[in-house]
């Protein structure tokens, strides 16, 4: 199969799960959803498998890596700015709500990426 072919049917199948989770969100279906994506997934994994062309290399793995940084450092530097304008813009509580939940995600989420590197780094030593 070819890349390209991979991909039109990756699109197809894409559509096909959105229009599931549409309908079944619809009618509060909670099952359908859930085994519908973990279906599509294997799907997409063997016909990945069946791909005969080259999908990605290191320069890819490199490039993406470099902009998950990138944006990882602008969320939270946008995150910190937007969240302290919220906490101190009024004396709302919801504000003050929504800005320390800001403040907790871009934190669990700086931390997640941190432990999530020192394992990639002991794994691959």
């Amino acid at each position: 199969m070819t890349y390209k072919k991979f991909k039109r049917i990756n699109i197809l199948l894409t559509i096909a799960l959105g229009m599931i989770f549409g309908i079944s969100v619809s009618l509060k279906y909670i099952m359908l959803p859930i085994v519908a994506f973990i279906i599509f997934s294997l799907i997409n994994l063997y016909l990945r498998k069946r791909v005969v062309e080259i999908v990605s290399d290191e320069r890819d793995f490199k490039i993406a890596g470099e902009s998950a940084l990138l944006s990882l450092r602008v969320f939270s530097i946008l995150g910190v700015i937007v969240a302290m304008v919220l906490y101190y813009l009024d004396n709302n509580s919801e504000y003050k709500t929504i800005a320390l939940t800001l403040s907790l995600s871009i934190c669990i989420l700086m931390l997640l990426y941190s432990f999530l590197f020192k394992a990639k780094i002991n794994k691959n030593n």
